[in-house]
């Protein structure tokens, strides 16, 4: 890439944007590439396989804007709703990432616009419960995911959450202004407070900034997941400030053009 040392992994939002415009092409090829593996796969093995898809497309949207992709998401709309229709309706240890793969496959679709499949609806309230429930059997940053995806959804109380982050009672006001630099649990556990005591956007505006100026590095440290970024965008923008659904990936573009 042009604007990051050769071998190194992107740091900084103007690096990311830029091996986007580099790479575009070849990301739109190996979602179609992977969706002729995936449709292929033995029953009740393809709902792991949408995890990088969903990556991938979430990806793309913050790069090109929802509607770049969406067509692409329509190209796995088949694929996804199989995956729903083998996915077992009591979420054993064996299916805890894939449980995770679904959500974060459909909402990234969700937040580009794309059509669901009935199944889709409430998925997130279906599947999260049981994670949290068996969440000791996930990796630290898987459950920090489902942590993400909890707060993006609205799908568990916050009770029921916190264990994703960290575990402990929420503070019940929070000081408004704070930042946490490089500590995204930290992030999560302040968004989730606000978002409990109904402070205003304003008071945890710097903390989302914050957030996103230092996702480049988590992600290139493999702390963070292009999907926790859209699930803490939807918590901000669609939870917080109360905007559409739709807005969420816009307002994340609009704001790493400025970091």
């Amino acid at each position: 890439m042009s604007t990051a040392d050769e071998g190194r992994d992107p740091t900084t939002w103007p690096e990311l944007s830029a091996q986007l415009r580099e790479s575009r092409e070849r990301s739109e090829t190996y979602l179609r590439k992977h969706h002729g593996r995936s449709a292929s796969a033995a029953p009740g093995d393809l709902a792991w396989r949408l995890a990088p898809a969903a990556e991938a497309i979430t990806w793309l949207a913050i790069g090109v804007g929802p509607g770049g992709v969406e067509p692409l998401f329509r190209l796995y709309e088949p694929l996804l709703a199989r995956a729903l229709e083998e996915f077992p309706a009591d979420l054993t240890k064996g299916k805890l990432v894939d449980a995770l793969s679904l959500i974060g496959f459909v909402h990234a679709g969700q937040a580009c616009g794309a059509p669901m499949p009935d199944a889709a609806h409430e998925l997130a309230q279906r599947l999260l419960p049981g994670l949290a429930r068996q969440r000791t059997q996930l990796t630290e940053v898987e459950q920090q995911t489902a942590g993400f995806a909890a707060l993006g959804t609205g799908a568990l109380d916050f009770d029921a959450l916190t264990p994703f982050l960290g575990g402990g009672s929420l503070a019940g006001t929070i000081a408004p202004g704070q930042t946490f630099a490089l500590n995204a649990q930290g992030f999560a556990r302040y968004l989730a407070s606000g978002l409990r005591a109904g402070s205003p956007a304003e008071a945890l505006r710097p903390a989302w900034i914050d957030f996103m100026r230092h996702f480049p590095l988590k992600l290139a440290s493999k702390s963070l997941r292009w999907v926790d970024l859209l699930f803490a965008s939807r918590a901000f923008y669609v939870r917080l400030e109360r905007r559409p659904a739709m807005a969420a990936i816009p307002a994340l573009r609009e704001l790493a053009e400025t970091l």
